[in-house]
This record gives structure tokens, sequence and C-alpha cells, in this order.
């Protein structure tokens, strides 16, 4: 077997050392590594498609990138293929800590879903991950990009090398590849008028991908049409409160914006004012902090600025980043505690409004310092509006 993380060598196993990994070697050796490979990670991908026997060649593998909505396509394209009677395997975010594993980890899940007669393996696909030869030697059969906006220039630098990285994903000639301008116009309509618009958009996407792979179009819509959104994407939380608690993933200018307009719209249609808990992740994109204040402080009627997962920064300095672009008419407060940011969300909540909790999403933890905490947005909520009588 192989083994790039020396914490999981076993004896006998080849340790796979990349950029970067020298000083794990004398632990692989500790734990019984046979044998120390010096590999790129194009080279580990190699490795491990020939070990695994080339597994992506006999699944039907389709990848998802882009900027937003790349969990949520996933989630409508796996469960729609389970109803049309497919044995399916998603990898991203929501099913695995990293959205896109190292090559090594994605050949072991698809050799492992094959042992089990799979026949899709559905997958995020990252800008880290393309970047960092992660998706190396995997064979897909369709590729989608949902869209591309500001995020993770932490690690891209640049607006151009971050586009050019997804568009890198994309170029490769030997599969069906669905653009934003190929799924915008698929006819796709719905029963409920409360579907936010980024919802129907996700789920056209969807249908495209189907489509793509052959499956009839009536019966892809039936399906589509009547599936959840995953969890923490516009999740709102069961209450008997006279108003609406959602919580969302949104951590990118442009995912607060479309899920702040779908808030907004759904107000409108009944008065009342958005109110909305966030913060910004540390160790991350700085320049994305003061454009989410901004597109909070014109979309909301009031918010309240508290620790996302602030990891080694200092929560203060994100929030100092972040009140650079709050317009002055805006009124909001700064509550660090995350849990006491949600209550007092809740408290000012009145008839038909919307308290809208944004960041975290699914997660079932907070990063402070270099520790993980347990900490989930809608398990806080539902704790809070039983408390609050609701």
């Amino acid at each position: 077997m192989y083994a790039y993380d020396s914490r999981k060598v076993a004896k006998g196993d080849v340790f796979l050392c990349l950029p970067g990994g020298d000083a794990y070697k004398e632990e692989a050796l500790k734990r019984g590594a046979r044998e120390i490979l010096i590999v790129s990670r194009k080279e580990m991908a190699q490795l491990a498609n020939q070990f695994y026997e080339f597994p992506s060649n006999k699944l039907k593998v389709i990848g998802v990138t882009g900027t937003n909505g790349k969990s949520s396509v996933c989630h409508f394209v796996t469960q729609a293929l389970k109803a049309l009677g497919e044995n399916v395997f998603i990898q991203g975010t929501l099913s695995h800590n990293l959205t896109t594993p190292e090559s090594l980890d994605t050949f072991s899940n698809m050799h492992q879903h094959l042992m089990m007669g799979g026949t899709y393996f559905v997958m995020e696909v990252s800008s880290h991950g393309i970047a960092q030869q992660r998706i190396a030697e995997i064979n897909f059969d369709v590729k989608c990009l949902t869209n591309i906006s500001q995020d993770h220039l932490d690690f891209h630098k640049t607006m151009e090398a971050y586009r050019q990285v997804k568009y890198d994903f994309m170029d490769e000639l030997a599969c069906q590849k669905i653009f934003p301008h190929d799924f915008q116009h698929v006819e796709l309509e719905f029963d409920s008028l409360d579907v936010p618009d980024f919802e129907i958009l996700n789920k056209k996407a969807a249908l495209a991908i189907l489509l793509a792979c052959g499956f009839d179009y009536k019966k892809s819509v039936e399906v589509l049409t009547s599936l959840a959104p995953p969890n923490g994407r516009f999740e709102v939380i069961s209450s008997h409160a006279p108003f609406s608690v959602v919580v969302d993933y949104a951590h990118s200018p442009n995912g607060v914006e479309v899920v702040l307009n779908a808030a907004r719209k759904q107000v409108q249609k009944r008065g009342g004012s958005v109110l909305v808990c966030y913060g910004c992740g540390g160790d991350r994109d700085r320049k994305k902090r003061p454009m989410m204040a901004e597109l909070v402080s014109k979309l909301a009627d009031y918010s309240i600025i508290t620790m996302d997962n602030p990891r080694t920064e200092e929560p203060e300095q994100i929030v100092k980043d972040m009140v650079t672009g709050i317009d002055s008419k805006h009124h909001y407060e700064v509550i660090l505690d995350r849990k006491k940011a949600i209550e007092t969300l809740c408290l000012k909540a009145k008839d038909n409004d919307l308290v809208l909790v944004i960041g975290k999403g699914h997660e079932s933890y907070q990063i402070i310092g270099e520790t993980s905490f347990p900490f989930s947005d809608s398990e806080i909520l539902k704790a809070v509006l039983t408390e609050l009588g609701y």
C-alpha cells in the first residue's frame, strides 16, 4: 500500500513524500514504512491510478467546479442519479473534510465504490485541488463550471490566476463540458414560488449534467423538482416562530449577495426585515472581508458581526477589516461569541422578519486557534428557538 500521511503509515507501506514533507520521513520509517519515494503530486496520482487499476475509466465521473454552488449541484445530481436507479458516490464539502482530497484518497474511494457495484462518481473540484494536481489522472466524463467570482485570493493572489485555474480544468477535450451559458436557459419549472433563484440555477446545472449523461429530460425534471437542498444551503429551520430562520454557507461576496437577495425577495412578499449574523474566516482572503460587509450593510436591515472560523487570526482584526466596508447608514453591532450573537439576533426578530445566519452552513465545528470545537449553527438555532418557546 501507499501512504502520503506519515501518521497513517502501516508496516510494509511505501511512504510517498510530497513536496515539503521531508520532516515526516523519520516518523514514516518508525511506523514501518519499507520504502520512501520522493514524488510530486502528479507522480502520486500516476502511482495511485495504476495501483487501483484505473478506476475512473470504469465509472461515470462527474466533476463540478465554481466559486459557489458546487456542493448543491453535486447534491442534486447525486440524489437524482439515485432516484434514477444508479449507484452513486459523492465526494466533496458535505461528505469530506477537504473539498477535493489528495489523488490517492480519491482513487481509493473510486476503487471501493467499484467493488460495491458503483456506477457513478460525483465530485466537487476546488481551485486548490486543480492547482495542486489533486485531480491529475482522473478520467472525467462530464465537467461543469457553475460560476466564477472572487474567492481564495489568499492562495491564487489574483482573480486572473484564479479564473485561469478554473478554465484549465474545463479545457480538456475528451469529455462533455457544461458552462453557465449552457444551463442558465434550460427549462425547469417549480410549483412553489418560494424556491430561491440560486437553487433553481443549481438545479438547472444538475439537469444539464443529467442530460449530458443521457438521461431522459422528463424523468430528470420530475426527480429534480422534488429534491430538497442539502443541509446548510438556505436551510430553513422549522419552528413555530412568527419569523423565518435560515442557515446558509455563503462565505464569498457573490455567495452573500445571492443569498441576501433571496432573503430580501422572501420578506418583501410579506413585509418584515432581514436580520443577518455573519463573520469572515481567519487565515483566508482578507480582501473579501470589506466586500462581504458592504453587501450585508446594503442588503440587510440589521446585522451582527461575529466569529466565523478565526483560526490563528485575532477575531478583532478580522472585524476591523470587515467594518471598513460597511455603509454608514447601516445598523449593526459586534458580538464575537457566535452563540450569543445568534441568540441576540433571534431576540431582536419581529413578526415576518427573516433571521439569516451565514458563513458556516453545514459545518459542525468552529476553529479557534488550531483547535476545532463542536459548533453547529442549525443546532444552536433550534435550541434558542426552543428556549424562546417556539
